[in-house]
């Protein structure tokens, strides 16, 4: 049986970036120029799970932001707000974990089993840290947050109607439980910036090039 995600990597770069740049429903802004540079070098580029990951990583951005008015339209005693809630929460974690694939990919780190890519994971900015100390700086400011979402999302799959136990519109914020609305702005704060500082990576390693072959080992392999 062959492997889904061989499956996904096989659509073009072009197909991917336009997925992107679809239209966002009425009433959902968000700003995404940040990632036009980078989005340009990788649309005629051959297919690659670098841009596979990109394209997650702001794809779910944008999935979160459309949740998110969802969940400010519903009424907090309904259904409705729980799953809109759950499913921006959700997808602001996948937002960042698509996006320590994607700084893997850029940089190339080849990570050694038992060495996954979550940009909060002290293994992950080891590696980062050699690459480039200036983002691993950025990720490091970022750490708890990094860290928290990807358990808050993880709580949003698992528990979709224990977010809020009081019924209040109050989830998990950034610094504790705040109404929805200013929770999910927060976190959304968060995730510009990480992605930000991602984006301006990987665009910094196109610019550099490949990474050498190994017939002659950087200090970085011979330290995996």
């Amino acid at each position: 049986m062959r492997d889904p995600f061989e499956q996904r990597v096989k659509r073009t770069n072009a197909q991917l970036v336009q997925a992107v740049r679809r239209t966002l429903p009425p009433g959902v802004t968000l700003d995404l120029s940040f990632a036009d540079a980078v989005l340009a070098a990788y649309e005629p580029l051959e297919a690659s799970e670098t841009a596979l990951e990109a394209a997650a990583a702001l794809g779910h951005y944008r999935l979160a932001a459309a949740a998110a008015a969802q969940a400010a339209m519903a009424d907090a005693a309904t259904l409705a707000f729980d799953l809109a809630a759950g499913d921006a929460l959700r997808h602001l974690a996948d937002a960042v974990a698509a996006g320590g694939r994607w700084l893997a990919n850029a940089y190339d780190l080849r990570l050694p089993r038992g060495v996954a890519p979550d940009p909060a994971a002290k293994e992950f900015l080891a590696r980062i840290a050699f690459a480039d100390p200036k983002v691993h700086a950025a990720l490091v400011a970022q750490q708890t947050w990094l860290r928290d979402i990807q358990g808050i999302g993880r709580r949003a799959q698992s528990e979709p109607l224990g977010l809020r136990a009081d019924r209040s519109d109050r989830i998990p914020g950034v610094s504790g439980a705040v109404p929805a609305a200013l929770a999910l702005a927060e976190h959304q704060a968060e995730l510009d910036r990480y992605l930000r500082t991602v984006t301006a990576a990987a665009l910094a390693q196109l610019a550099a090039g490949p990474r050498p072959s190994r017939a002659t080992p950087d200090a970085a392999w011979l330290n995996e």
